[in-house]
Formats: structure tokens, sequence, C-alpha cells
């Protein structure tokens, strides 16, 4: 009878977060990247295959696209069926897989129902007292690090059991979601790797045996890059000619480029150009995100040196536990943000935060069960130290402000008449959320070439703008002259462009 209760409590617990994302999108608004990397899905879902269209460029297979098909391909399935691309599909199918993972972690990792309990309710509990999550809507946006944390949180899980080919494909799965886990993936690897399969045969003297076992875990390992390889690569392969390839071939090696200068963009100014003042410059960028942690963290320097203690202590109280593995991640993806990235964002901590407070929600059932009451103390007592001051209830009420939302449903109504031929927004502040509200695709007005011909060709032109233009408010400064106010909804605004 108690089991049963406390297996009732768990469900109880797991709908009660469902009905509170749900209420959460009700009010939600509408994610930059998400409408970004949702466009192609619904050319897709509307016959004109997967593209990215902005102004006369198109791109298939557009390579920005970050986030991977795993949680966009069943909605744009859904939009097909329905006949109708709603943006909060992909919302819903986010909710869905969170909620999945947490169930099929809750009564699969533990078999004992208080241990279900305790990993259910501190997980829920450290969740809700993270007020950046809320802050920057990371809860309920549909972008993929939620998936690719829950995939490479299971994948970790299955790796400790050795189960490696299970392992390997979830965290296939989780690179495609999201491909920057590989700064923690690879070390976190090899770790294990080594020491659990070749050190014991290296200590035994046995190198041919453990050469051999290495080359065999290398081939398998290569299911990790299925997935990836798959979208990105065998798909655009088989159904792109030979111009569009070409294409997509110049946008990758764009993106390519772009890709490795802002994720290890830090590093490599050190290593092209090794000089005093490179290093000089790098220890003052580490120390710049240094101050930006702070301001992330209550409690200042202080805190921040709890939480870098905090690390090797639950590594320590966690040997010989699956989360061990998941607090090593998640510290080599700090390690990553702060010395590696040259884009010291928060979303980018996001991940590590999440497996995290993931793992300690896990652990803590383990320290309980084998009764080690001085351990769990102290396991406890610092999570209360990290999370507590974090906590706001504000910062997640004002999640249920639906003004934002309300804001982009107006905007499109107002430029629904209007031909996208005569819609422009400008470079890559394209207003991705009214392109997939609107069905439109807007024009670009840096393209002075498109630009003229459509001042040729109609009476009137349109400038789209939305918040975040505000992040590159110089240049709009010097355009303001040439647009003319129509309407504003909060930061949405539409100009008429004078000729």
């Amino acid at each position: 009878m108690k089991n049963k209760l406390l297996n009732f409590t768990v469900i109880f617990l797991i709908l009660g977060f469902v009905v509170f994302l749900i209420a959460a999108a009700q009010k939600s608004g509408f994610n930059f990247d998400a409408s970004y990397n949702l466009l192609s899905y619904q050319s897709l879902a509307r016959g004109t295959g997967f593209n990215y269209q902005y102004g006369a460029k198109i791109t298939p297979f557009n390579p920005p696209i970050s986030t991977g098909p795993e949680l966009y391909a069943p909605a744009a399935v859904i939009w097909k069926l329905t006949g109708r691309a709603d943006y909060f599909t992909a919302t819903y199918m986010l909710i869905a897989y969170f909620i999945a993972f947490l169930a099929f972690a809750a009564f699969f990792f533990f078999k004992n129902p208080k241990g279900r309990l305790i990993f259910i309710a501190s997980f829920l509990v450290l969740f809700f007292l993270n007020k950046k999550i809320f802050d920057h809507q990371l809860h309920i946006d549909p972008i993929g690090e939620i998936l690719s944390a829950c995939l490479a949180f299971t994948g970790l899980y299955f790796l400790h059991k050795k189960k490696l080919l299970p392992s390997f494909i979830l965290f296939g799965l989780a690179l495609d979601a999201k491909t920057n886990i590989i700064v923690a993936l690879i070390p976190v690897l090899f770790l294990f790797i080594f020491t659990n399969y070749l050190l014991p045969l290296i200590r035994r003297k046995k190198y041919k045996t453990a050469a051999a076992k290495a080359v065999r875990i290398f081939l398998l390992s290569f299911i990790i890059l299925l997935p990836y390889l798959a979208y990105a690569k065998v798909a655009p392969a088989l159904l792109l000619n030979d111009h569009e390839k070409m294409i997509r071939r110049a946008a990758e090696e764009k993106w390519f480029k772009h890709q490795k200068t802002r994720g290890l963009g830090q590093v490599l100014k050190l290593v092209y150009e090794p000089s005093g003042q490179s290093a000089v410059q790098y220890f003052k960028t580490t120390g710049e995100k240094i101050l930006i942690l702070k301001d992330l963290y209550p409690g200042g320097y202080l805190m921040l040196l709890v939480i870098a203690l905090s690390f090797p202590v639950f590594l320590l109280l966690s040997r010989g536990h699956f989360t061990f593995h998941a607090f090593l991640f998640a510290g080599f993806f700090l390690l990553w943000w702060l010395f590696g990235t040259a884009d010291p964002w928060y979303r980018y901590l996001f991940i590590p935060e999440l497996i995290y407070s993931l793992a300690i929600a896990a652990l803590l059932p383990e320290l309980a069960a084998k009764k080690r009451k001085n351990k769990l103390l102290l396991a406890a007592v610092l999570t209360a130290v990290i999370f507590i001051p974090q906590g706001s209830l504000a910062s997640i009420s004002q999640r249920f402000d639906s003004q934002s939302r309300e804001n982009m449903l107006l905007t499109k109504e107002l430029i629904r008449p209007i031909p996208q031929e005569q819609i422009f927004t400008y470079g890559w502040f394209q207003a991705p959320q009214l392109m997939i509200l609107s069905g439109k695709r807007f024009m670009d007005y840096q393209d002075a070439r498109e630009l003229e011909k459509a001042k040729e060709k109609y009476d009137k032109l349109y400038f789209l703008a939305t918040i975040e233009n505000t992040l590159i408010q110089e240049e709009m400064d010097q355009i303001a002259p040439k647009l003319k106010l129509i309407k504003a909804y909060g930061y949405n605004k539409l100009y008429l462009i004078e000729k």
C-alpha cells in the first residue's frame, strides 16, 4: 500500500509538471531561434521543399538550423496532417519529450518507489528554483537544449551500465539535437572507455588485447555520428540537385567557419596568434566571463567558489554511481563555456545546469538508500546553498504574461494584407517569428539590388522590426531617417520605407 501511494505521488508530481508546462505554453511568446529553425519545416509541410527562404535567397537544408529533426520532424508531420503550421505544436512536442524522459527516468532508473519520489521531487524543486530558466523562457521554448540534455543523461546511464550500443544511439540523437554537447561528450567518453575497458588490460600488460578493444569500441562509436550524417549529409546528397547542392555547400562552409570562430573563438585566437598580448587578452576574456557568472548567480564570488567546489565534492559522492559521469559531463561543458566559446550566453550554460540538476536529483536517492547520512546531509546542504538563493516566484509568474505573444499576433494581422515582396527586414534580424506566423518570407533590406528593384516595382515598401533589432540600435539609428513609423505593438514596429 505504501509503495502504491509513493508511485501515485510520483505520477501526480509529473502530471502537475505537465499542467504547469502546458499552462506556460498558453502564455509564452515566440522564440527567435525556434522560429528560424521551424521555417524550413513549414516549407516542407507546405510542399515547397525543406528549404529556408529569405528574400530572393533560398537555401535547401539550411545549415544554421541549430536544432536537429528529433524535435521538429514530428511537429512537421502533425502540420502536414492538420494542414496548419502552428509554432506551438513544436512546444507541445518538447513538453511530451520532457515528460516522457522524466517518467522513464523515474520508473526505469529507480526500482524503489521511495527513490523515484526523491528523484522527481528533488528535480522539480531544483528546476523551479533556477530563476534563469524562467527569465530566459528556456523551460518552454522549442529549441534543442532540453531534449539534448535528456537524451545525453539517459545515454550516460546506459554508458555506466556498459551498454554501449544504446548509449551510443542516445548520444547520437542528443548530438543531432544540439551539436555543442560534443565539447563534453568526447572527454567523458574517452575517460570512461579508457578507465573501464583499456586501463585494466594495460595494467595486466595485455597491450594487443587493449589495442583490439580500442579499435572495436572506436568503430562502434561511429553510431554516434549516424543521426547527424543522415540528416546533414545523406539526405541532402539524395534529395538535392546539383545546383541546390552547390548552394548548400557554400552555406555549409560559411556556417562551419562561423561555428568554429564562435564555438572556439577564445582559444583559436591564442592558437593562431600566439603572443604575450594574445595571452593577456585570453585571460581578460576569461575574467569577463567570470564577471558574467558572478551576476548570474546570487552571492557573488563566494557563490562561484561554492559552485566550483561542488563539482569535486559531487564527483566524490557519486563514485560508482552513473551520476558520476553526469557531473563530469556538466563540468567539461562549463569549462568549454569558460575557456572556449567566444559567446558567453546563459543559453550555453543551460545544458550543463540541467544535467547538473538531474544528476543531483538522481544521486540523492542513492545516498538515502544506502543510509549514508553524512554524505546525504553534505549533498543536501551544498545543493540548498547553491539553489535556494536563485529561487524567484517573480521570474516564474512573469512567464505567464502573454503580452509578447499578443503583440506578435497583432503584428501578424497588421501585415496580413501586405504582399511579402513589399516587406523588408534587416539582415540576420529577419523577424522569423512573424515569418512562421504569417507564412510570408520577407525581403532583405541589406540587399541593395533587391531593394532598388522593389522600389521601381511597388508604390509602397515596408520595414518590419522586432525586439531583436534593439541589439543593433546603432545601425537602426542610421536608417531611421528613411523610415516612417506606421504602427507599433510593443517592440514590433512596421515602418513605411521613404523612397
